[in-house]
C-alpha cells in the first residue's frame, strides 16, 4: 500500500471512530437518559476487540496501536486494558456517567492526533 493510501485509511478510520465517540460524548453530557443504544453497542464491540489479544482484524490492530501509543506517551501503557475494561463497563451501564465521557475523551485525544497527522501527510505538509 502506498503512503497516501495508508494515510487515507488511517484518516478515514480514525475519523469514523472520532465521529462516533464525539457524538456519544455530546449525548452523555446533554441528554444522558436518551443515549443512542446502537452507538453504545458499536463502541462496546469496538473496545472489546481492542483488548482481545486474538483480534486479527488489521483495522482494529491499527486502532489498538494508536490507543497504546497515547497510553505509552502518558506512561500508563500497563493500565490500558484495565482502563478500556472500565470504559466498557461504563458504557454497559443503563445511565452512562460523565466519568465514562471523560474516559472517552482520552480515546478522542489519541484518535484526533493521529487523524490530524494523517491528513497532513495526505496533503504533503
Amino acid at each position: 500500500m502506498s503512503k497516501i493510501g495508508l494515510n487515507a485509511n488511517i484518516y478515514q478510520l480514525t475519523g469514523k471512530y472520532l465521529n462516533l465517540i464525539n457524538d456519544l460524548i455530546v449525548e452523555i453530557k446533554t441528554t444522558p437518559n436518551t443515549i443512542d443504544q446502537k452507538k453504545k453497542e458499536e463502541l462496546i464491540a469496538f473496545f472489546s476487540k481492542v483488548i482481545d489479544d486474538d483480534t486479527m482484524d488489521p483495522q482494529i490492530q491499527l486502532m489498538t496501536i494508536i490507543i497504546e501509543r497515547e497510553f505509552w506517551k502518558k506512561g500508563k501503557l500497563a493500565n490500558m486494558t484495565v482502563f478500556i475494561r472500565s470504559l466498557i463497563n461504563g458504557l454497559n451501564e443503563k445511565n452512562v456517567t460523565i466519568e465514562t465521557a471523560q474516559k472517552l475523551e482520552t480515546i478522542v485525544e489519541a484518535f484526533d492526533t493521529e487523524h490530524t497527522v494523517a491528513f497532513d501527510r495526505i496533503k504533503g505538509t
